[in-house]
């Protein structure tokens, strides 16, 4: 990859990051706030488990370790941001209509956990 096209890639990632928490959108996200399972696995993945805080940080529970992150909602898209091996990876989940569920492009689900 070209020099530009990574100072180019890193500049998108920036402006992602920087919108990722405010004092309103942590009010916006309060119904996010905690920890999310995996409630519905159509391709038998790893039972991951999001957890997600009022400042926009985003920890990823695995079978292996933590992941640290952060996340943005956009509409009824949620943004995350997670680096992988030292890559910076983008996911995105649709927000379900009454915010109860986060679905993955394979159709995973993802609910909150009921303590």
């Amino acid at each position: 990859m070209s020099y530009i096209r990574i100072v180019m890639l890193y500049m998108v990632l920036f402006s992602f990051v920087s919108g990722c928490s405010t004092d309103d959108d942590a009010e916006e996200a309060a119904w996010l706030h905690g920890v999310w399972q995996l409630s519905y696995n159509p391709d038998n993945d790893d039972e991951d488990e999001l957890v997600f805080k009022p400042d926009g940080q985003l920890v990823i529970l695995t079978q292996h370790g933590q992941i640290q992150g952060e996340y943005a909602l956009d509409g009824d898209l949620l943004r995350m941001l997670v680096k992988v091996n030292a890559r910076p990876v983008i996911t995105e989940f649709k927000l379900s209509p009454n915010k109860d569920k986060l679905i993955f492009e394979n159709g995973a689900e993802y609910s909150r956990r009921v303590p």
